[in-house]
């Protein structure tokens, strides 16, 4: 993904991989330096990016190149060379399926205990899956705090954290970036996208700058993954981290898992509003 973007929209330069963890302690990828900070020096934000506010200045500079970013990574290429060890869906339902294949088994893996909710809303969504107008390469955690900016220039100078980048549907990336969790209300009020714009607005400017529409139907659904995904990533695998001493970050994770609760309403309005 590093090397085909290379050139397209800012990603540091990869060097080694490792995948079998044959120099390193652990399969790992060693790429190059990257100037840049995730949020304004002045910022008093949470970890992990959740709830940047950018300021007025800042946000209006750094749309523009977020959008367009967005847009270049979805119109990109999916036969390229580079990418000969990614599958690609082989049906136009194939994204969204192999999507909740991913997410569920994650979920029967990790989870400490059973959450009816979780297994409604599973059942819900394999039986609604929707059909992909296309596929394109997916970041599949592009947002707020997962790009390195210039504070002087405004200038993204690095897309980060690739490791969940597939071949799917691209409204799964539009509806993980709409995730509350990763906004904030503005001045006057409006809730506003990875803290840059309000979701109509943000939806419209995408449009424009790739093309592509966002079908309201296939984006529902994928909000309702969005909120599903969230819950396994912290209620489910972040748990299962901190309770087998797995991470260094233990403290983190457990402090995540305090998300899960508002997640679990956000997925229970979602179905509720398509049920």
């Amino acid at each position: 993904m590093l090397s085909l973007f290379e050139g397209i929209v800012p990603v540091p330069k990869a060097y080694w991989v490792d995948p079998d963890a044959t120099f390193l302690p652990y399969p790992a990828l060693i790429y190059g330096f990257s100037e840049g900070v995730t949020k304004p020096s002045r910022s008093t934000s949470n970890v992990t990016g959740l709830g940047i506010n950018l300021g007025i200045e800042l946000r209006e500079r750094l749309t523009p190149h977020f959008l367009s970013q967005l847009a270049l990574i979805h119109k990109a290429p999916i036969d390229h060379p580079a990418l000969t060890a990614f599958d690609k869906p082989d049906t136009p339902y194939r994204a969204a399926e192999w999507a909740l294949n991913w997410w569920e088994r994650v979920w029967e893996e990790d989870a400490g205990e059973d959450i009816p909710l979780m297994r409604f809303a599973a059942g819900w969504m394999r039986h609604n899956l929707p059909r992909a107008d296309r596929h394109s390469i997916i970041h599949a955690d592009y947002r707020t705090g997962n790009f390195l900016f210039d504070e002087e220039s405004a200038r993204i100078t690095a897309w980060l954290d690739w490791e969940l980048a597939h071949i799917g549907d691209r409204h799964e990336d539009l509806a993980w970036t709409m995730s509350p969790a990763f906004g904030h209300y503005s001045e006057g009020g409006d809730f506003l996208t990875c803290g840059l714009l309000p979701e109509t607005q943000f939806l419209a400017r995408y449009e424009e700058a790739s093309g592509l529409p966002a079908i309201p139907a296939t984006l529902h659904f994928y909000r309702v993954l969005s909120a599903y995904k969230a819950i396994v990533i912290v209620l489910g695998a972040g748990f299962r981290n901190a309770r087998n001493g797995k991470s260094h970050q233990d403290v983190l994770l457990v402090w995540l898992m305090g998300l899960a609760y508002p997640l679990l309403e956000e997925l229970r309005s979602r179905l509720e509003e398509a049920i």
